[in-house]
């Protein structure tokens, strides 16, 4: 097909598309955005069976969620992943950004009828879920697990 039938929308589309664009930036490491961090520093005291409720948060602060069906204190925190740099031209003008892309973390303390640490768990949320099903995941994931350890009787 000759240029001259392409139709001119077509063009315009065509150019949009080739002159757009985006560049991805990771940024690994870093400060907490918002909350504060839990690392392996701060866990050096858990002891199964032995560690209180009070002794995690007299050491690590209030938790941002008390799951009390479960038994679990969460502390969040959002770090910076990464930043989106984008643009756009056409004719004699152009258009572009920055973007930060975040990152949810999680740090799960479970414990069990008494009070007492059993377990803990760091998570990253992604982002395309809700913070309400990305726990019913994991508490789903974690009893699937645990009945699959059970011993099974002939």
């Amino acid at each position: 097909m000759p240029c001259s039938r392409v139709p001119a929308k077509a063009w315009v589309v065509a150019l949009a598309c080739l002159l757009a664009g985006c560049l991805y930036i990771p940024t690994p490491g870093g400060k907490a955005l918002e909350g504060r961090e839990v690392n392996a520093e701060d866990l050096a005291f858990l002891q199964s069976g032995k560690t209180t409720k009070e002794d995690v948060t007299g050491k690590l602060g209030e938790p941002t969620i008390l799951w009390r069906d479960e038994n679990i204190l969460i502390y969040r925190w959002v770090k910076l992943r990464g930043v989106l740099l984008w643009a756009v031209a056409g004719g004699y003008s152009a258009i572009g950004g920055a973007v930060d892309v975040p990152q949810e973390f999680a740090f799960l303390v479970k414990f069990d009828r008494d009070n007492r640490f059993v377990s803990s768990e760091t998570l990253e949320r992604p982002p395309t879920k809700s913070y309400g099903d990305f726990l019913l995941d994991w508490r789903n994931a974690q009893r699937a697990r645990d009945w699959q350890s059970q011993p099974k009787e002939p």
